[in-house]
């Protein structure tokens, strides 16, 4: 009975406590943001509303608290513990067993799923999925748990085993103790070395804005808009170019997962182009492109991707229905608002499975929706062709092919947007033309519809303001986060260092009696404590840290470039992190084994 009252107000007070965090924390972090957001245009020199932060920014940071949280308890425990409280056995004196069973084979499953999750992180299938991340961890603790644990029992079979028995005594005595904090401290790291660095120094080494929006104005327009757009350019007398262009729709544009109860995921619309319209939009960017073929056949069923975006936002597929595979479900047209799964994978509804050939990432008329919406699909021109004319013969409405007799245009079919217009102009007209541009965005109010982020044209200044604001914002969020990581991880350290206060303690109490040299029982404690709570570690983060920072380089397609100027970036950031860490835990590892030696035996 007292155990489990004991065992109700230390859950009690753990969810109490954290709920008190979550609504302090969220009052004080609001107004704090409150404050920032009324000085950032004076400190940063972007203007940074509340408007700019959402729920997924309120998430992330309930997560990350969560995240903090969990390894709070980890050292509660071990404080709880230490002092043995609602025991009468003294719990540090009880030995941890190792595992006995299936060391080797759960050892080499743990090794087979972070080899599978690396291979999979590279792909820009899976758009770099926090799943495989957690896969991955898994995959670390069974390597660490049960490969320490192989490696021990062989060790005490071996000859050395007496030379490494003080160094190692705290793995044999408290192995899953060890295995958990080692492998904590690991993934905290790697964390900080990989995951929030990443994000920082790709914001970093983007590409320059005038790269990203070559054109001040991109239109999407139909046969219709003809008038409007001419008397833009003699008005204004702007370089407006127009390419032929149709509208493509992939089935989901989202990487959650849908349940069964829930609706259709929304789909996405991206431009489709001839190749030869590809290579006239290349070429104009470089007047050194060498155009080559894309290897696109005339049936449609090969395509080639161009994924506008930058190289700060993670990689992400055409499509993300059934995003295993290389072949995006498309549609040629608008969405289809009454398609279902069941009738999106039938190859003789409108949508399609598409062979992706070839991909990239870059720029070529704007990131505007930084891969989600607007990217490039490339047919060939004898495909594109036939393309042109498909929406006289598909419903608008589920995309079946409908009978020429139901064939109503704006009722049951629909043309959609057959024209790329792209303008450069002075800046002092942009104004001026985006207010002429009102009758032009009245006219496709239709088209706008179905998803507001998917307008009927896009201007170089609002998307600079926003891709400002959003740079700024990443990297600031990232270096809080990476800050508050490397605290956590002294901190827990120096938690472990203390439950361990006692054992070290008496160990040394003993050895001195034994006849140990003070000074050796200094370096074997200096030893133990920073092999296993600092260069074990970060050893460990650093390898798994470069493995996946090589995947996302496969991932986001980067250039030798883009690898050269990350990695000089990378390398004072890394240097500052590991030694930052490296100098306090040194200097609370000298302090520690002071406390422990207590004064020097010959005064």
């Amino acid at each position: 009975m007292r155990k489990k009252t004991l065992q109700y107000f230390i859950a009690l007070e753990f969810v109490s406590l954290l709920l008190i965090t979550l609504v302090l924390g969220g009052c004080l972090g609001t107004g704090a943001l409150y404050l920032f957001s009324k000085k950032s245009e004076e400190l940063l020199g972007v203007n940074i509303g509340l408007s700019e932060v959402g729920v997924v920014a309120y998430l992330k940071s309930i997560g990350t608290i969560l995240l903090i949280y969990l390894i709070s308890f980890m050292a509660a425990r071990d404080i709880f513990v230490d002092f043995n409280i609602g025991k009468s056995t003294d719990l540090k004196a009880i030995r941890e067993k190792m595992p006995v069973r299936w060391r080797k084979g759960l050892m080499m499953i743990g090794i087979l799923i972070c080899i599978y999750t690396i291979n999979e992180y590279q792909q820009l299938r899976n758009f770099e999925s926090v799943v495989l991340l957690l896969l991955f961890f898994a995959g670390i603790f069974m390597v660490l748990r049960y490969g320490m644990a192989e490696y021990l029992i062989k060790e005490r079979r071996g000859r050395n085993y007496l030379k490494k028995l003080l160094i190692h005594n705290q793995l044999f005595h408290r192995s899953r103790t060890s295995a958990g904090y080692i492998y904590a401290l690991t993934v905290i790291e790697f964390c900080v070395l990989f995951y929030f660095s990443f994000q920082m120094i790709s914001a970093g080494i983007a590409e320059d804005e005038d790269v990203l929006y070559p054109y001040d104005i991109v239109c999407i327009a139909d046969d219709g808009d003809e008038d409007i757009l001419s008397g833009l350019q003699e008005k204004y007398e702007t370089e407006m170019d127009t390419y032929p262009m149709l509208r493509v729709s992939n089935y989901d544009s989202t990487e959650r997962r849908e349940g069964i109860s829930e609706p259709d995921p929304p789909q996405g619309q991206h431009i489709g182009i001839s190749e030869s319209t590809y290579h006239a939009l290349k070429k104009k960017l470089d007047s050194s492109y060498q155009a080559a073929s894309l290897g696109l056949d005339a049936e449609g069923e090969n395509i080639y991707v161009v994924h506008q975006q930058d190289k700060s936002v993670k990689a992400q597929p055409l499509d993300y229905y059934q995003v295993s595979a290389r072949e995006p479900l498309i549609h040629i047209g608008q969405p289809c608002e009454y398609v279902d799964a069941i009738h999106a994978k039938r190859k003789d509804v409108g949508y399609y499975y598409k062979n992706i050939v070839g991909e990239e990432i870059g720029s070529v008329t704007g990131v505007f929706r930084q891969g989600l919406r607007e990217n490039l699909v490339v047919f060939s021109d004898a495909y594109f062709a036939q393309a042109q004319e498909i929406w006289k013969m598909t419903n608008i409405w589920t995309g079946e092919p409908i009978p020429e007799e139901e064939r109503i245009p704006d009722v049951t079919i629909r043309q959609g947007p057959t024209k790329l217009v792209l303008i450069n102009a002075d800046q002092e007209e942009i104004a001026d033309i985006v207010s002429d541009l009102a009758e032009f965005r009245e006219r496709h109010v239709y088209d706008e519809a179905y998803d507001a982020s998917v307008l009927c044209y896009y201007t170089k200044q609002d998307a600079i303001k926003d891709l400002r604001t959003e740079r700024v914002m990443k990297i600031a969020m990232n270096l809080l986060v990476m800050i508050a990581f490397s605290v956590i991880y002294i901190v827990l350290v120096g938690i472990r260092m203390l439950t361990e206060m006692e054992n070290n303690q008496r160990r040394a109490r003993f050895l001195e009696c034994m006849g140990m040299r003070r000074k050796e029982r200094i370096g074997i404690i200096r030893r133990e404590l920073l092999c296993y709570y600092y260069v074990l570690p970060m050893v460990l983060a650093m390898i798994f840290a470069l493995l996946y920072t090589g995947a996302v380089f496969c991932a986001r397609l980067y250039q030798p470039d883009d690898i050269h100027n990350y990695i000089r970036i990378m390398a004072p950031l890394w240097g500052i992190c590991i030694s930052v860490s490296g100098v306090v835990i040194w200097c609370l590892v000298t302090i520690y084994v002071y406390k422990v030696e207590g004064k020097d035996e010959r005064k």
